[in-house]
């Protein structure tokens, strides 16, 4: 059998769907397909192997699909494999990351041997990646300067950009920075999730395994985010309250590769340095950490982020919403935000709608 490995993955993933017990969600499938495509493109990369042209008169090739297309199934030996998750290692890679990349392979590998399309599984003496017991995610995130200079930049328009929108880039950052939201979870959010409830503000958003939650919003987070919904309202109309909260300048709603790309532009914009394989994720890090930095107790953090575990929830102590509430007042991040407006690119016709502001020392 001499199957094209995109095709051999999506036979995979159907038989994941249709004969695993607990069947495979949207987001589990295209996880998986992202970190078949992330070692799939280091192969590649390191057998000198083209890009594939895109088919004319024919669908464009997906992401995932583009850089499989790039191997064939003799490159899935233990060597390549093995040099292409070294690789990961020195790119600065966390081992949680590395562990959930090789579990795809192997997961993928193991099904290609016992279909019989490879004769062995050549991630069978791979090593699983050991995680750090002092480090993970709390090494992914952003200093307080890192994250003032992210927000300063922001705010204002790339002149590289064919349609700029600092707005709701600002107002991204807003969200991402200051709710410790997942990526997930703000690009699913909608017009209404941002309400104002007993003289409070919250965002309402759906999480793993379809929980709802209520997340306390600062001031100055509110202020961005309705910001960028007026200039939507003049740009693309005004929006129903189910309608998707992030959009993209033609309307479309923001996706996570969009997301991704545009977190990525706005750190090498900065200055601050590429987390691999967090972008968006390293804001709800940022979070987290600083709450934690600044005394938080943990059982609020861990309220705030949604995170359950069954074996730790009976040492965690209930929180009332004032609490929640006084948790949320302390990010750097509303200082940062206080001090910018967003700014429309020099010469644009735009300039006089907006106000310049510069970020406190």
């Amino acid at each position: 059998m001499n199957a094209p490995l995109p095709s051999l993955v999506d036979d995979w993933i159907r038989f994941k769907r249709t004969r695993t017990r607990r069947g495979l969600s949207v987001a589990s499938e295209t996880a998986y397909r992202a970190d078949l495509a992330a070692v799939a493109r280091r192969v590649a990369d390191d057998l000198h192997r083209p890009v594939p042209e895109e088919p004319e008169g024919k669908k464009k090739l997906s992401p995932v699909a583009r850089e499989l297309s790039r191997l064939v199934l003799d490159d899935l030996t233990e060597d390549n494999l093995g040099t292409a998750f070294a690789s990961l290692v020195e790119e600065g890679y966390a081992a949680a990351t590395r562990q959930r990349m090789l579990a795809a392979w192997r997961g993928w590998c193991r099904w290609l041997a016992r279909s019989g399309v490879l004769p062995f599984d050549p991630t069978a003496a791979l090593e699983t990646p050991a995680a750090r017991a002092d480090s993970g995610d709390a090494d992914i995130y952003f200093s307080s300067a890192e994250l003032e200079r992210i927000v300063s930049t922001v705010a204002v328009a790339d002149a590289r950009e064919a349609v700029p929108w600092p707005e709701r880039d600002l107002a991204l950052v807003a969200l991402l920075g200051g709710t410790g939201a997942r990526a997930s979870e703000v690009i699913d959010a909608r017009v209404g999730a941002l309400r104002s409830e007993n003289d409070s503000d919250t965002l309402h958003v759906v999480g793993k395994g379809g929980k709802r939650r209520t997340i306390p919003v600062a001031p100055e987070v509110v202020v961005a985010v309705k910001s960028y919904l007026r200039d939507r309202s003049d740009r693309l109309g005004n929006p129903s309250a189910s309608d998707r909260l992030f959009v993209r300048a033609d309307g479309r709603p923001l996706n996570r590769q969009a997301l991704d790309y545009l977190v990525e532009k706005w750190l090498r914009r900065a200055g601050v340095s590429v987390r691999p394989g967090e972008l968006a994720h390293a804001f709800r890090h940022t979070y987290a950490v600083h709450l934690v930095q600044m005394g938080v107790p943990l059982p609020q953090v861990q309220e705030l982020l949604g995170h359950v575990s069954l074996t730790t929830t009976a040492r965690y102590l209930k929180m009332t919403g004032a609490e929640l509430q006084q948790a949320a007042q302390v990010l750097p991040l509303r200082r940062f935000l206080a001090g910018v407006r967003p700014t429309a690119r020099p010469g644009s016709s735009e300039t006089s709608r907006f106000s310049t502001g510069t970020s406190p020392n």
